[in-house]
């Protein structure tokens, strides 16, 4: 709505406007990601977001955010390890109130990578699920809020499939042999943030845990 004299933002031009370093009326708000928290407080595993009705899934996401009025709302919040599943990972991701992991290396080598398909995120009906979900919160409430994913980024990526201990060994043994398995979760993850994108979400995150100074000191 607008008023002569008045300007009224929504949650959306309020966030938009605070990454754009412009002033805002209020300071702007997100939860970050909040997937196993929105899911925990609907008993449901984040197994159940990837199964479950994309139309009952997207209700509860937009139900939330009216209880909290995140400028942001997330939508395949913490499922960042279906990537590894859809490439032929093991993963788990039933527990009630717990993030997703991976429960084995699928790779041990750099090489290894060229056996995987970046064409098999597409055929993942899991994602396919997700993408649904994220079409129908964005089409509902996409003018008010900024609708986003969030994904690992192409380091923390090449550890989920390497395994961190694993990775990190060959971080510094074999530098070209880790670049070749991050030119791979490069075009892993560019996929994954262009179907969203093409589904409507205006938003990405990258996170990197794995390139934190917890995990690697220099």
């Amino acid at each position: 709505m607008r008023v002569k004299g008045v300007e009224f933002l929504t949650n959306k031009e309020i966030i938009l406007s605070g990454i754009a370093l412009k002033k805002t009326p209020r300071l702007p708000v997100m939860i970050l990601s909040s997937g196993v928290w929105t899911d925990y407080r609907n008993e449901l595993t984040l197994q159940n977001v990837l199964e479950d009705a994309p139309e009952k899934i997207a209700e509860i996401i937009i139900a939330d955010n009216q209880k909290v009025e995140s400028d942001v709302v997330w939508v395949g919040a913490d499922c960042s390890n279906i990537i590894v599943k859809a490439i032929g990972g093991k993963c788990t991701f039933n527990l009630l109130g717990e993030a997703s992991t991976v429960d084995e290396p699928l790779i041990t080598r750099p090489e290894d990578v060229d056996r995987l398909k970046v064409e098999d995120l597409e055929n993942s009906k899991e994602i396919a699920k997700l993408l649904q979900t994220a079409s129908l919160v964005t089409k509902r409430i996409g003018t008010e809020y900024l609708v986003a994913v969030s994904q690992w980024g192409a380091f923390t990526m090449a550890g989920q499939l390497l395994g961190m201990d694993n990775m990190m060994k060959i971080a510094i043994k074999d530098k070209p042999g880790l670049n070749h398995i991050m030119e791979f979760t490069e075009r892993l993850l560019l996929k994954y943030w262009n179907l969203f994108i093409d589904a409507g979400v205006e938003m990405v995150n990258q996170a990197e845990p794995l390139s934190s100074g917890d995990v690697i000191s220099v």
